[in-house]
């Protein structure tokens, strides 16, 4: 989750923990789902697998829902894929830093549903070029807008 200190507005955004689910979440749904469909299996096929509802499964391929240690264990297996396909190259993806100090003013606060949002954009790019391309693209509009 995304706070701002309400005693002091000019500070720095803050992120707990939480707020790194919104971002990790949609970048292992989307694992998942890619490895699914690479495999030729329906959405409905694993859920019956899983022995999980279809609606379920959809939340947690689109990152709105997590999916935890026992669930990755067991699509490993029925994928025959290590543990460790879920999480490869993630620190890459992800590093904690800390938060920017942000100018109080219109369009301050930062919403973890828009970083899930920017990081299923980011994953959703096969291209490594596009990926950096986009990245340089929100430093330099960060740039301008905090300097």
């Amino acid at each position: 989750m995304v706070k701002r200190n309400q005693q002091t507005p000019n500070a720095a955004v803050e992120f707990d923990l939480a707020g790194w689910k919104q971002v990790i979440d949609p970048i292992l749904g989307h694992r998942i789902k890619k490895l699914r469909e690479k495999r030729g299996m329906e959405l409905g096929s694993l859920a019956q697998k899983l022995g999980a509802p279809t609606l379920k499964l959809t939340e947690i391929e689109d990152g709105t829902v997590s999916a935890d240690g026992a669930l990755l264990l067991v699509l490993g297996q029925i994928f025959s894929v290590p543990l460790s396909y879920f999480y490869e190259d993630l620190s890459d993806m992800v590093k904690i830093v800390p938060a920017p100090k942000i100018r109080a003013g219109a369009g301050t606060s930062i919403g973890t549903r828009d970083l899930g949002r920017f990081m299923r954009i980011y994953i959703g790019l096969e291209d490594p070029r596009l990926r950096k391309s986009l990245l340089e693209l929100a430093e330099a509009i960060t740039s301008r807008s905090i300097n």
